[in-house]
């Protein structure tokens, strides 16, 4: 069922390619003269390139073997043939009728594709059933090899039995001729006792034997009995074995009288669906021939265009492109002014500054901005004179200025951080006399 795997995954290849198309139809907007002609040569060389593909994919169908791979390649071109006509006619009236027998097309597909799936499941439930089917049959002749075994078993052992008792049967018939003999030769000579202690032991000795004798007789019969039962479950497994031989004889026959319709089946819808690409294929050669016309339509549109239309669309760009530089060159002017107004300003700021008392007093509520700390001195403020070294020094000094200012701030503001920061200095300094006073150097 290989090829049934093969031809449900390009089904569903063929249905996403599907979905990618219509999206991309759906975004299509109209656009100019130029944008459609563009269009147009590039749907061309697709539909070439399509062509190429097609009969690449019918080449390389002649040299595989299973129905599968040719439903496949039949899928895959009619998709790849399917997306490029969707690319060609999204603007033309004609298209309409194309995209319905596409979509009945797909219908189609999609049917299959549902067909297939339940044609595995079946086909895998039967498996399982044969699989079950050979385990009951392989434990069944596992039974009947070792009931025949035992039937074999049984029967020596009752052979054995009865070449016993037919020896033991001579040896006492022989035992009991010479007794007779012995008592009819010394009848006159022994004494009446001893011939009655003598009578006593042969009568003893025949009980014994008669009693062994039944007990042989008996365990015969048991033995007998268990090899009528053992046949008689013989041939109950025998029968059942036969009958279950019938059903799966029937289940296979089922199944494949199943799969010839279903590959009947098959074979009416790859037919169909030859048939449908044959059509889709004379509808893309028709397509071919409106695009070539409208190509050719729009090249004359595009050679009538005059040299007036070029030279009116120069004047005005000149227009705009003197429109801005004069709209640049009062930007500029502006900025200009404006710099030297702020270069002002800060001279005026900064005389003011120096101007002010050095002693300030600071906020606890404030936010800490680095506006209302305490002036750094003129000769390390940063200046655009300055070398590179002058500059970095000045800078580190303004941020360290900066830190302490802000970490005064925050003690001010948050008394529990003032007492923790105290708490510590006093337990660092103590540990650090115990280590002074505890701490013996070694002599290394």
């Amino acid at each position: 069922m290989a090829w049934l795997q093969n031809l449900a995954g390009k089904a569903e290849d063929l249905l996403n390619k599907v979905d990618q198309n219509a999206a991309t139809v759906l975004t299509i907007s109209k656009e100019n003269d130029i944008g459609l002609s563009n269009n147009l040569s590039t749907n061309n060389e697709s539909n070439v390139n399509s062509m190429d593909l097609s009969k690449s994919l019918s080449n390389l169908s002649q040299t595989e073997d299973m129905q599968g791979d040719n439903v496949g390649i039949s899928f895959n071109v009619q998709s790849e043939k399917s997306t490029h006509s969707i690319e060609i006619n999204p603007s033309s009236n004609k298209s309409e009728s194309f995209t319905n027998s596409i979509q009945e097309s797909f219908i189609l597909a999609e049917g299959l594709y549902e067909k297939i799936a339940k044609l595995e499941f079946e086909n895998q439930d039967l498996n399982r059933q044969l699989l079950n089917l050979q385990h009951l049959y392989s434990e069944l002749r596992n039974n009947r090899v070792n009931l025949e075994s035992k039937i074999q078993r049984l029967n020596e052992e009752l052979d054995n039995t009865q070449k016993a008792k037919e020896q033991y049967k001579v040896r006492a018939y022989r035992i009991l001729q010479e007794k007779e003999k012995f008592i009819k030769e010394n009848d006159k000579e022994v004494n009446d006792d001893i011939y009655a202690n003598y009578n006593e032991n042969l009568k003893e000795e025949l009980k014994f034997q008669q009693d062994k004798n039944a007990e042989l007789v008996e365990r015969n019969k048991k033995l007998t009995h268990d090899i009528q039962s053992l046949q008689m479950q013989h041939q109950i497994i025998q029968n059942g074995l036969h009958q279950s031989n019938l059903t799966l004889e029937e289940n296979l026959l089922n199944e494949k009288k199943y799969r010839k319709s279903a590959e009947d089946d098959c074979a009416l819808k790859l037919k169909e669906v030859k048939q449908d690409l044959s059509k889709l294929q004379e509808l893309l050669s028709t397509k071919d021939t409106e695009i070539i016309k409208l190509q050719t339509l729009l090249k004359k549109k595009l050679t009538l265009k005059t040299d007036k239309d070029v030279e009116n669309q120069i004047e005005s760009l000149t227009q705009t492109l003197m429109l801005k530089q004069s709209s640049l060159e009062t930007a500029t002017t502006e900025r200009n002014a404006l710099k030297l107004q702020v270069e002002k300003l800060e001279k005026l700021y900064k005389d003011s500054q120096l101007q002010k008392s050095q002693v300030k007093i600071i906020n606890v509520n404030d936010n800490g901005d680095l506006n209302d700390r305490p002036q750094i001195p003129h000769f390390l403020r940063a200046s655009l004179l300055d070398a590179g070294v002058t500059r970095r020094v000045k800078h580190a000094y303004s941020v360290v200025d900066a830190v302490s200012i802000r970490t005064g701030i925050f003690l001010r503001r948050y008394p529990v951080a003032r007492v923790c920061i105290f708490c510590y200095m006093v337990l660092l300094h103590i540990w650090v006399l115990i280590i002074l006073f505890l701490y013996a150097p070694s002599n290394r």
